[in-house]
């Protein structure tokens, strides 16, 4: 279209102005009929030689429309003359601008500000904004519509071409989203009466409306005024769909790869797993970790989706530990999105509540403090801990803390204290499903209780309901019975009790304290500070969360002629003497094979100097080694010092693996041979395997098979240790010192070595004295020999033999396999579920809080005051002369 000058534009405008009036009175629209002018002479102007359309032009092709060139005068009207033309008026109406001000503008930016501020769509139905890009993409709608608008009303036509393409995006994401939104439109009409709330589901079809007619206005406004005419459609469209693609990607990829790996078909299932190590998004991974809802509104995820059956919550968790190498509770639940909102709101429920597993981490949930007193008796060989855990509940609504804690080795739960308005509650002890039963009643209820129950080897689970909501806590504390462990002995080791899985959060200026006090010297307590001006017989100091979780031991010097110790039984009512001895245990055989299992997660990448380490040593030892990696295919090598780098080569640890199909392998092949054993190095074991029965019918069938040794790296759950620690054939590495130095004290599984002491314990027939040269020890001893009592009783499985076990974990207040320990909140709750809280007086010696001994020592200090001042007021009272 060849370009109009000045006089040209002035002449048609005049014309067109001077039209006006005849064309409204003939009912027709004056600036469509203008367009179409515009139009038919841009076409007839197009074959002219000149380079440009001059005026002359202009009223030439005037002149050949059905009216004069030029309006005639009136014949009366005196001659004045021509006014200056009057500028060209705009090609929206102020009506029509208003309303897509409204509507195409206001409406869609407050109702993105509502979703991000509040995540309404996404707590209720679905994410309209999964990623960044969708809400640019969003963002984009209402600024297109405002500069369309701004380009149609101003003189100059300004940004005509980026409001051209800008519009021709508006349409396509708004017809994106109003397609996403066609289920809620029927819904947000009734939802406009109700506070208005309903418009906010019908911003993407108002604006879709909008934009609509604005890109007829635009069109327009270009063929009027010779200006280049939007963006086509669909180049928009296809720009459109891209992005938000693009955006969609990572949640389609980790969708398809959660349905693939929670197929029945192995190779599928290794196929996803690679999908999702290597493209998926943890984040979404972990979102869908927590999120039960399964509708889905998303176009993307119908296409990927269609035709497949939901994935349980449950696999999608064991799937998140299988790619990541993490148990999903391990980490901090993830946003809705971004940095906006928590996944769960205050409508969400703790479906684990009253349960028996800790599950996920609830919002608003938190240890707000935590302290470690201790005290160890070094020559009678025991040691006694009191932690005491604080939760704070900063949610809208009650939740219940849980926790599984690892205890010291061969270690025992003999108190436990919940505060209730401030007052020590002291728990009652009884069988494990009754003190089960009675916390749940009070759970539904919404009282006060608190629940220790054996969770496998040296584990414990913790409950405590409800910590109140808004700010609210709840105080406990857990009294812990242990014997020091000897691997010399000159010297005993009390390694501390950690947190293996929660579901609160640990905030990271969380300090946990630690004090403790020993009869001896203490020779190494890692991070804590000894203190030598007690004869260094203290150990105290604030650590960080994570040094805790990772493993505490204190060492204290003792006589190394000290193995032998006793206390009497002052609950039985002959008063005998129980004696705690330290006996060598005999060396076992040498194994000919040794299977040594490695786990190919991806936590075991951090310790293969350690790895190196053990097989070098295992090497020595002269027996046939063979290592089964369990990686997602469980692989065989034989072993020989030049093959043990690679064999332990980080490259070759990925996500998390099921350690059962090599355990079965191993154990298989060491049992071709009469004398062989397996030793199984893994990290957390979040999730029980599929083929655990399979390796249980063996020990079943083959009793005397080879045993397996299990030592795990690092912190976190063990399910599969938890599963089939009650079997014999089972023996977990006690965490003490680290796997090196723990698999050391074994002698070497299998190697046929010395091994560490352990502690026998026995009773003395009544009125038969200690043995010469034992050392006595408190109560805590007793304590001791009846956890091994337990074991043995609860070991019988003839029937009854559990009685006689819960009745001695009645009498000396233990938690174990057959006994639990609850704190109910008044002493009808305790009749109802038919226990008997204990007497305080017999519960174990109480380590004061700083509070408590600064008290008592006030109180003996104003005790000698008082008699001073007695003795002071008894005497001769003199007065000064002045004052007589």
């Amino acid at each position: 279209m060849k370009p109009w000058s000045d006089e040209a534009r002035e002449a048609f405008d005049a014309y067109c102005e001077s039209r006006r009036g005849d064309l409204l009175a003939a009912g027709a629209d004056p600036d469509e009929v203008f367009a179409d002018w515009h139009a038919h002479i841009a076409r007839e102007t197009a074959g002219l030689p000149d380079a440009s359309v001059g005026a002359d032009d202009i009223r030439r092709l005037l002149a050949r429309l059905d009216a004069p060139a030029e309006p005639a005068p009136a014949p009366a009207a005196p001659v004045a003359p021509s006014p200056a033309a009057p500028p060209r008026m705009p090609r929206l109406s102020r009506v029509a601008a208003v309303l897509v001000s409204i509507f195409g503008v206001a409406l869609p930016l407050i109702t993105l500000a509502v979703e991000l501020a509040t995540s309404m769509c996404a707590a209720t139905f679905f994410d309209p904004l999964p990623s960044w890009v969708n809400g640019v993409l969003i963002a984009l709608v209402p600024v297109a519509n405002g500069l369309a608008v701004a380009s149609l009303r101003r003189a100059g036509r300004p940004a005509w071409r980026a409001a051209g393409w800008l519009n021709g995006l508006a349409i396509s994401v708004a017809l994106f989203y109003a397609l996403v939104f066609a289920l809620l439109t029927p819904i947000a009409v009734f939802g406009i009466l109700w506070f208005g709330l309903g418009f906010l589901p019908l911003a993407p079809l108002t604006s879709l409306i909008c934009a609509l007619a604005l890109r007829l206005r635009l069109r327009r406004a270009a063929a009027a005024d010779g200006l280049p005419p939007p963006a086509p459609v669909w180049k928009t469209l296809a720009a459109a769909i891209v992005l938000l693609g693009l955006a969609a990607a990572p949640r389609v990829v980790t969708l398809t790869g959660i349905q693939w790996a929670a197929s029945e078909d192995a190779a599928l299932r290794a196929r996803g797993l690679r999908l999702l190590r290597n493209h998926g998004s943890e984040e979404e991974l972990l979102r869908a970790s927590y999120i039960r809802r399964q509708i889905q509104v998303d176009p993307w995820v119908w296409a990927f989706q269609l035709g497949t059956d939901p994935v349980p919550m449950e696999r999608i968790r064991e799937i998140y530990y299988r790619v990541t190498g993490r148990p999903f509770n391990a980490v901090k639940p993830p946003p809705l999105r971004g940095r906006r909102g928590a996944i769960f709101d205050e409508a969400d429920w703790d479906f684990a509540q009253g349960g028996e597993a800790v599950a996920a981490r609830v919002r608003g949930l938190s240890l707000a403090q935590s302290r470690i007193d201790g005290r160890i008796e070094a020559e009678a060989g025991v040691g006694y801990l009191e932690w005491t855990l604080v939760f704070r509940n900063d949610s809208p609504q009650q939740r219940e803390a849980r926790a599984q804690i690892l205890l010291p080795p061969g270690a025992s739960v003999s108190r436990l204290t919940l505060w209730i308005n401030g007052e020590e509650r002291e728990a009652a002890f009884g069988g494990r499903s009754q003190v089960r039963e009675a916390y749940r009643n009070v759970v539904a209820r919404r009282r006060d209780p608190v629940l220790v129950t054996t969770d496998g080897p040296d584990r414990i689970l913790l409950q405590c309901f409800p910590v109140p909501p808004e700010g609210g806590q709840m105080k406990t504390r857990i009294g812990i019975t242990c014997p020091l462990v000897v691997r010399d002995p000159g010297e005993g080791l009390l390694p501390m009790p950690r947190i293996l899985e929660r579901n609160f959060g640990a905030p990271g200026a969380l300090q946990p304290s630690v004090w403790i006090d020993s009869d001896t010297a203490i020779a190494d307590a890692g991070p804590l500070a000894i203190d030598r001006g007690a004869e260094g017989r203290e150990a105290r100091g604030e650590l960080t969360t994570a040094a805790l979780e990772d493993g505490l031991c204190v060492r204290v010097r003792r006589n190394r002629g000290a193995i032998a110790s006793w206390a009497r039984d002052d609950r039985d009512p002959a008063s005998p003497v129980v004696v705690q001895q330290l006996v060598q245990p005999p060396a076992g055989p040498a194994a000919k094979r040794l299977a040594i299992v490695i786990d190919g997660s991806t936590h075991m990448r951090e310790h293969t100097g350690e790895l190196e380490t053990i097989l070098a040593s295992l090497l020595r030892a002269g027996a046939e080694l063979r290592v089964f990696f369990a990686s997602d295919a469980v692989s065989t090598s034989v072993v020989d010092r030049a093959s043990i780098p690679s064999l332990v080569a980080p490259k070759r640890y990925a996500g998390g693996c099921d350690n059962m199909a090599a355990l079965v392998q191993a154990w298989d092949w060491a049992s071709a041979s009469g004398e062989g054993a397996v030793l199984w190095l893994h990290a957390t074991q979040p999730f029980e395997s599929d083929a655990t029965e399979s390796l249980l019918q063996r020990w079943q069938r083959r009793p005397d098979g080879p045993r397996i040794h299990a030592c795990q790296f690092g912190g976190g759950p063990d399910r599969i240790t938890d599963r089939l620690g009650v079997n014999p054939a089972l023996r977990p590495v006690a965490p003490v010192a680290g796997p090196v130095a723990d698999l050391a004290a074994l002698g070497g599984p299998g190697s046929g070595g010395p091994t560490a002491p352990v502690w026998q314990w026995s009773k003395l027939p009544p009125g038969v004295p200690p043995p010469d040269g034992a050392s006595p020890a408190s109560a805590h001893l007793v304590r001791l020999w009846a956890a091994d009592e337990i074991r043995r009783l609860a070991g019988d499985r003839s029937k009854g033999a559990t009685d006689p076990a819960i009745a001695l974990a009645r009498t000396w207040q233990l938690v174990s396999a057959v006994s639990g320990a609850v704190v109910l909140e008044t002493q009808e709750q305790y009749r109802q579920a038919g226990l008997k809280d204990i007497d305080p007086a017999t519960a174990p010696d109480t380590i004061p809080e700083p509070m408590s001994a600064l008290l008592a020592l006030w109180g003996v200090a104003l005790v000698f005051l008082g008699r001073g001042t007695v003795r002071v007021l008894r005497g001769p009272c003199v007065v000064p002369a002045g004052h007589r």
